[in-house]
């Protein structure tokens, strides 16, 4: 198995007929380019093939798209296989190989004003899809109109974007796809576009599955107007395939025969309550063909190509699970291989993830239904994501929902029952203290389809226990988080509410003031201006590892960002950047470490501290921010001088060595700190 990088860029270039070498020379640092709005028409060709010397091309003749276009550097190990380019020139698709790893590379440009192309890419690239699927480009629509544009103008939002984003979501439903920046930057409000409104139009988007590949994801500045590009660095993991191909029916006839066997059933016969086959085919081709591993070591690849055959099987397992007869836990059904290179990352077999899928879909379609596709502009509104992902998410979260359908709607409680037994079994807890009867807990692990729809719906159930008592309240769901839209007067009292339920599972942050008494209140956020642009440093596009140090929060930027803090909680920038960890000194030992910011003190006076002997064993600690507790006990607060914040450990051990030198530099440097921290 070998690991490497890649670095991906995606740009609405806005034509490549000016200051084309002004525009690649800000691409020299990635390795493949999604294009844009290249503006390359009949006889124009000479523009971009001028670049040929440096880049391997691929690219649409301009018609009524305005062109898009894929570049890999010819300095990369690459390996073309074939491209499909659309006629109107609203994409291309790369097939190849890049670092020995099987990719299909999508570069999109999707009009304003067109309704059909994402359906027929979608339908192109679930059947023809192999390796990593990779999706950049300009989809001229935001995703959240909360937080993905700048709201400070309140613009309201047309129709025309409410149909091209319901194009645009459901695209990504239908190959389980991912807007990594947003993932990446859950509160963060950062935009690609500055017209009349600045706006997130430009993304990447990445299967679910393989996202734990992503290392970073981020939207830089280009020194000109228009589009900003995003970036994406990947790493290039090869699986070492162990199986050949001619056991992979050997494998699942095995398997059928073990269920059949076991349940003294037949293939042949099929329950009133049976999935339909439209479900079952739509979740398979949903799925990403690639080298992932699976437990029973049969792909995906061969579901696809054995579809007629996989049908009553799926369908078998299901009726199973539904009647209650197969323990998915005791059957190993949910049993998961996991990444070598993530340990919070789960592989599962490709039946788990059709049956799986099709679950998560119903969900999702019952939280649309529950969400109102307008709210009043003079509400104000509040914002909830996970902290991180998955970590310390548990199917208990939203246990209540789940008693409550009992009642109301039985269907869909059977659902939830289903799904409960499909997740893996939490932990087994103090046996001391947990009656035998008491019902095992499950978990929501990254890599299962149900995964991001029960953590959306913890977060709607958050909102509502914050909010359930107020006369006027709306909850908005969205991709990556719930939009909570109350009253103006009553903002104060979920603020407040929310500063009494403060948990280190899901984030909060106030957006917008609302009208009250005919006064338009503050609107919280990044206002994307031309000077921002403009002030930019250059070296921020060439050195994005250079951290910028933290300055001293001011009480109004608290009010105006209000954020959930306590101490496991993550720390917040202003900017609404997280910060994942601290650069301090403990007091008593004058020594200077970096620290988790979820074991700081609000008052950042303050840190919790492992009573571990061992330094690699802290080290560890740190790094994976682990609850500060040994055995039940929790650890000793020291006092400390606080220094600076970054979103990276690596960012934070710089941050260290800088700080270690400055004091070295600087003799009374610590006695400076003692007395600003204590002014403080």
């Amino acid at each position: 198995m070998a690991s490497q990088t890649i670095n991906f860029t995606t740009w609405n270039v806005n034509g490549l007929k000016r200051q084309r070498d002004q525009k690649f020379q800000k691409l020299q640092n990635a390795d493949v380019v999604f294009l844009q709005e290249t503006h390359i028409g009949v006889g124009d060709e000479h523009i971009i093939e001028g670049l040929k010397n440096k880049w391997h091309i691929f690219y649409t003749t301009y018609m009524s798209r305005k062109g898009s276009a894929i570049l890999v550097k010819k300095t990369l190990d690459f390996e073309y296989i074939s491209d499909e380019k659309d006629d109107c020139g609203a994409y291309v698709v790369l097939k190849c190989k890049v670092k020995s790893q099987l990719y299909t590379l999508v570069s999109v440009y999707n009009h304003g004003t067109d309704k059909k192309t994402l359906d027929k890419l979608s339908s192109y690239l679930q059947s023809m899809t192999t390796g990593l699927l990779v999706i950049g480009g300009d989809f001229n629509t935001v995703l959240n109109p909360f937080i993905d544009k700048d709201n400070s103008k309140r613009v309201t939002d047309t129709s025309i974007h409410r149909k091209l984003r319901f194009c645009v979501k459901k695209f990504l439903k239908s190959l389980q796809l991912v807007d990594v920046w947003r993932r990446k930057n859950p509160v963060n409000q950062n935009y690609t576009f500055n017209s009349q409104v600045a706006s997130r139009l430009d993304y990447f988007f990445f299967p679910e599955e393989c996202m734990w590949r992503v290392r970073s994801c981020q939207i830089r500045d280009s020194g000109m107007r228009d589009h900003r590009p995003v970036y994406l660095e990947m790493g290039n993991v090869l699986f070492q395939k162990d199986l050949h191909v001619q056991l992979f029916s050997q494998l699942f006839n095995h398997k059928k025969h073990i269920l059949t066997y076991e349940t003294g059933s037949s293939l042949g016969k099929e329950s009133p309550h049976a999935l339909s086959e439209v479900d079952i085919v739509s979740a398979v081709n949903s799925l990403q063909v690639s080298d992932t591993p699976r437990p029973d070591g049969i792909p995906v690849s061969f579901y696809k190509d054995n579809i007629q055959v996989i049908i009553p099987y799926i369908k078998m397992i299901y009726d199973r699970i539904h009647s209650g007869s197969f323990n998915c836990s005791e059957k190993h059904f949910n049993e998961t291989v996991k990444s070598p290179h993530d340990n919070s990352q789960h592989f599962f077999n490709v039946d788990y993830l059709v049956i799986a899928t099709i679950l998560a879909r119903r969900l999702d379609d019952y939280l649309e239904s529950q969400s109102k596709g307008r709210v009043p502009k003079d509400l104000a509104t509040v914002m909830i994501t996970p902290k991180t992902f998955c970590t310390e998410m548990r199917l208990s979260h939203i246990q209540d929902e789940i008693e409550k359908q009992k009642r109301s709607n039985p269907t869909l409680y059977q659902d939830f029952l289903i799904v409960k037994n499909l997740l893996r079994d939490a932990p087994e807890a103090d046996t001391e203290s947990v009656d035998d009867s008491s019902e095992r807990d499950k978990l929501l692990d990254q890599g299962c389809p149900l995964t991001p729809v029960l953590i959306m719906l913890a977060l709607k159930l958050f909102g509502s226990a914050l909010a359930g008592h107020l006369k006027q309240q709306d909850i908005l769901v969205f991709k990556e988080s719930v939009i909570l839209c109350i009253q103006p007067e009553d903002l104060e009292k979920v603020l407040a509410a929310v500063m009494e339920r403060a948990n280190e599972v899901f984030y909060v942050k106030e957006l917008y003031r609302g009208n009250f008494n005919g006064e338009q209140l503050k609107c919280i956020g990044n206002e994307f201006k031309d000077k921002d642009c403009a002030e930019m440093d250059a070296e921020t596009f060439v050195n994005t590892e250079e951290e910028s140090k933290a300055s001293w929060t001011s009480r109004e930027d608290e009010e105006d960002d209000f954020v959930i803090h306590k101490e496991e909680n993550i720390s917040v920038e202003g900017d609404g950047r997280h910060t994942m960890y601290a650069v301090v000194t403990l007091q008593d030992s004058d020594e200077v470490v970096v620290a988790p910011t979820n074991w700081l003190s609000l008052d950042k006076k303050q840190c919790y501290w492992p009573p571990f002997k061992s330094p690699d064993k802290c080290m560890e600690a740190v790094q994976n921010r682990i609850k500060t507790e040994t055995g039940g006990k929790p650890w000793e607060k020291l006092n400390i001088s606080f220094h600076r914040e970054h979103d990276t450990f690596e960012k934070a051990k710089e941050g260290q060595k800088e700080t270690k030198e400055q004091k070295e530099r600087t003799p009374h440097f610590t006695q400076q700190r003692r007395m600003s921290s204590s002014k403080c």
